[in-house]
């Protein structure tokens, strides 16, 4: 998985990057006692969460990692973010919130962003201001300073905030940080893009980030799209509606919803068609229907301007 321009550095060591010997080594590592055994459990619970969708081992494995080391600050922060991939919300909160802390205990501001992030999606606008105030405050990096801004932007936004207030946060994510992780590189798309959002399919979309499906769809139920509605947000519609009960199991709502994404977005710069395009895609392959699966892996890949 390393990037092109840093594999000369692999051929030099004489690795020729094989995944199934990499894994191999790397169960070895995780399975016997040496002095980065604790490394390699990890390392191996979030590879197979990431790329062989096994979350709750991974879970499972950071949760009985940190019971029995509560005073490692590491281990938090892997429990926070699985909790939080995982759409644990208020759990991930729960975590964030009995983290070690002391003069002991090196700064982490990124702590305060997922945690800003996971107030947002309960609603509490003004409890997720403070957090990533917080974080852009003691934080001296430049990666996810865009992304803060935006989601300063929307909790001051969605929380009522007066105008100014709200435009002055939507000229600090284009004032400075870079574009290099994609969370980024979203927030830039929006504040170049201009195009404003649709309060309730905004609200929607916190909502499913963070588990609460039930209540996006309740919210997803007040949308009402006129002539006069943009095509992004017609088509945003579907698409949460089909996330929403893609998350709760109902699955062929999911698949009707996602195909009339597609169907409604034609050759539309939107990422919604080639997204539910790709979790078609999941769904057949878990179903064993491999060559439907595979058209749909295609059609994704086949959209411009797609993540």
């Amino acid at each position: 998985s390393l990037p092109e321009g840093y594999r000369w550095f692999l051929k030099l060591l004489g690795l020729p990057g094989n995944v199934e010997t990499g894994l191999y080594n790397l169960r070895l590592a995780a399975t016997q006692p040496n002095d980065f055994q604790l490394e390699a459990r990890l390392i191996l619970a979030l590879l197979e969460e990431t790329y062989y969708k096994k979350p709750a081992a991974a879970l499972r494995l950071v949760q009985d990692l940190q019971r029995q080391q509560p005073d490692s600050q590491l281990l938090t922060y892997l429990l926070i973010s699985q909790l939080k991939k995982q759409h644990r919300t208020a759990e991930a909160l729960a975590a964030y919130q009995a983290r070690p802390t002391g003069p002991g205990y090196l700064p982490l501001p990124y702590l305060h962003h997922m945690a800003a992030d996971l107030l947002l999606y309960q609603g509490q606008y003004a409890a997720s201001l403070r957090a990533n105030q917080l974080f852009l405050r003691e934080y001296r990096g430049q990666h996810y300073r865009k992304d803060a801004a935006f989601k300063l932007y929307l909790a001051a936004w969605l929380g009522g905030a007066p105008a100014g207030t709200v435009a002055a946060y939507q000229r600090q994510i284009g004032a400075g940080g870079r574009t290099v992780v994609e969370e980024d590189s979203y927030a830039q798309r929006f504040f170049e893009d201009g195009q404003p959002l649709n309060r309730t399919l905004t609200k929607a979309r916190l909502q499913i980030d963070g588990g609460y499906y039930r209540e996006a769809l309740a919210t997803l139920d007040t949308f009402r799209p006129t002539a006069a509605t943009p095509l992004r947000d017609r088509l945003e519609a579907p698409y949460r509606q089909a996330r929403a009960r893609h998350l709760l199991g109902q699955l062929d709502s999911a698949r009707q919803l996602y195909a009339r994404t597609i169907s409604l977005a034609g050759h539309a710069p939107y990422y919604f068609a080639p997204q539910s395009a790709l979790q078609l895609g999941y769904l057949y392959q878990a179903e064993g229907q491999k060559n439907t699966a595979r058209a749909y892996f295609k059609k994704a890949l086949s959209y411009p301007r797609h993540e």
